[in-house]
């Protein structure tokens, strides 16, 4: 015959049963607390995504202006370089003139100057097509 170990007032099938209850209480605490660390988790990992997406926008725009401005650099290289040669045309042209003038004007050596500044003019102005500055809005 098997007796009931008896606890004072409880047997021990009500303890085991209240322990079993306080057992399964904290294992249902324990899971909201996993299920509210994981939700918080999800939350820093959408905001940490959106995040890497204005910086990948702010990294393609940054590239952008970059390369936009690298092209203006080298139209700006361009256009200094062909006002360079402009000027020195120019001066080579003051210079023959001025030393082939005599004391009458001649009109085939004004008339050189004149075809040789409109020359550089047009070619300048030809020039420069090609070449453009953007700006960045």
């Amino acid at each position: 015959m098997i007796s009931t170990i008896n606890t004072g007032a409880m047997p021990v099938n009500a303890l085991l049963r209240q322990q079993t209850e306080r057992q399964a209480q904290q294992a249902e605490q324990q899971a909201k607390t996993l299920e509210e660390q994981a939700a918080t988790k999800r939350r820093e990992a959408r905001q940490a995504e959106a995040t890497a997406k204005r910086l990948d926008a702010e990294a393609a725009q940054a590239a952008a202006e970059s390369s936009l401005l690298k092209n203006n650099l080298s139209a700006a290289e361009q256009t200094e370089l062909s006002a360079q040669n402009n000027s020195e045309r120019l001066n080579k042209a003051i210079d023959e003139a001025v030393n082939t003038a005599t004391p009458r004007q001649d009109s085939s050596t004004e008339s050189a100057l004149s075809r040789e500044i409109n020359n550089i003019v047009a070619g300048s102005i030809n020039s420069n097509r090609g070449n453009s500055i953007s700006f960045v809005v």
